[in-house]
């Protein structure tokens, strides 16, 4: 079951004017732009790393979900979007991800899921990546680096073998 922020977008649709009262990001909300070249073969790094931190950083936490397509700034109220960077083709990115998510953490997170979701008018549209709490936590990203991360209020932290068991500590 998705948890409810993204059973809000999928009942309201993602369009310009629902960006006009999104929630902020949050412990289980997470915006992003893509940097990927879209139609393309490639994930861009940029797009692969953030994508490890989230899989790793909710997994690792009480899950969440992250917005492809939003530009969001910090200020003083906290990190608010300021508005929709639609995907150009956003079924070809969801591609994208799901031929990545196995090689961005270990152990991988099976339960990770991406959705693809269309403007309606246009082929343009947004990104949704639900990542539930794991099940085989510590999940270490294996890009750019290997470390651990979780969601700490609007961000994902490294933590450098705080998540791991004392006797295992001495291995890192």
């Amino acid at each position: 079951m998705y948890p409810f922020v993204m059973s809000q977008f999928l009942d309201e649709g993602l369009s310009a004017r629902v960006f006009l009262r999104l929630l902020v990001e949050e412990l289980f909300l997470d915006y992003k732009q893509s940097a990927t070249i879209l139609p393309g073969r490639t994930l861009h790094n940029d797009d692969r790393k953030n994508l490890a931190k989230a899989v790793g950083g909710f997994g690792n936490s009480e899950g969440g979900v992250t917005v492809w397509g939003v530009d969001c700034r910090h200020t003083q109220r906290g990190d608010i979007p300021t508005g929709p960077v639609p995907i150009s083709d956003p079924i070809a990115l969801k591609t994208l991800f799901d031929g990545a998510i196995g090689g961005l953490t270990l152990p991988a997170h099976s339960g990770v899921e991406n959705l693809a979701v269309i403007n309606q008018g246009s082929a343009d549209g947004f990104v949704i990546t639900y990542v539930p709490a794991g099940f085989h936590v510590p999940y270490r990203t294996l890009y750019p680096r290997e470390e651990y991360y979780i969601r700490q209020v609007s961000m994902f932290w490294r933590e450098f073998g705080k998540m791991l068991p004392n006797e295992c500590r001495n291995l890192l």
